[in-house]
């Protein structure tokens, strides 16, 4: 591969361009890039990155790997389910969630959302996959392809090594890199692979020379509200009123019965 990703949206629109998609197919992930603006609005990665960015970075990797704009389109809002602000307290999946992203993206598309979401992802089931891949069904390979291009967009540009303690998870991952590696060769993405292993390399050998500058020592996703908005009636607590008084109403409604 050895390309620069898109980190807008303009750069992945005339990306998918130049690599043959139609279009409609444009357009579609157009509407899911305005679901994604929506739904990880003042949000970051541990590195600093905006979360936005990350997004549009790991649909440019599908995007590049010619596979159908469906899992581009999934790219785009694979972390949906795990970090986007639905505007409600409750986390994970819902039936209300899944049919707001289905309206945007499409029933196939969300499909491969919600896969991703119910994917639990560390060196186990990694390793996992790698042992059982022949017994994995279409969908699941296309979940799996999706994981390695967010995998991918994480280490491009040095990206982990400005996270809590990423030098030293660059160190101890050798193994885990083999793993990502074979998986994309299995998938029939040998470049993947290949760019994979580059890009670990070279964090690797740049790991000490960032070990001295400012990370973030939260470790986790960060949200930052702009000023403006702190000054006006709290939206969270507004959020948590509603909450707790539908709570309520639906306790009492239920001892009245």
């Amino acid at each position: 591969m050895g390309r620069s990703f898109a980190q807008t949206n303009i750069q992945l629109y005339q990306q998918l361009r130049c690599e043959g998609y139609s279009n409609k197919e444009i357009g579609r992930v157009c509407q899911a890039y305005e679901l994604a603006r929506e739904l990880f609005c003042c949000l970051y990665r541990p590195s600093g990155k905006t979360f936005i960015s990350h997004l549009v970075g790991t649909a440019s990797i599908l995007g590049f790997l010619h596979v159908p704009w469906e899992i581009v389109t999934a790219g785009l809002l694979h972390a949906a389910y795990a970090h986007g602000d639905f505007g409600t307290l409750c986390k994970g999946v819902s039936d209300q969630k899944r049919h707001s992203v289905k309206e945007v993206i499409g029933k196939k598309s969300e499909d491969y959302v919600a896969r991703y979401a119910a994917l639990p992802w560390n060196r186990e089931t990694g390793f996992a996959s790698c042992r059982s891949f022949s017994n994995l069904e279409i969908i699941d390979r296309n979940v799996l392809l999706m994981r390695l291009a967010n995998e991918l967009e994480d280490q491009l540009d040095g990206g982990i090594l400005y996270c809590h303690d990423g030098h030293r998870q660059i160190k101890n991952d050798q193994a885990c890199n083999d793993m990502l590696v074979k998986l994309a060769e299995q998938l029939g993405y040998p470049e993947l692979g290949s760019e994979l292993n580059s890009v670990f390399y070279e964090n690797l050998q740049n790991g000490l020379c960032v070990n001295t500058i400012f990370q973030n020592t939260r470790g986790g996703i960060l949200r930052k509200i702009p000023f403006s908005y702190r000054q006006r009636f709290p939206h969270w607590l507004y959020q948590s009123v509603s909450f707790w008084r539908d709570r309520v109403r639906i306790v009492f409604f239920k001892v009245r019965e």
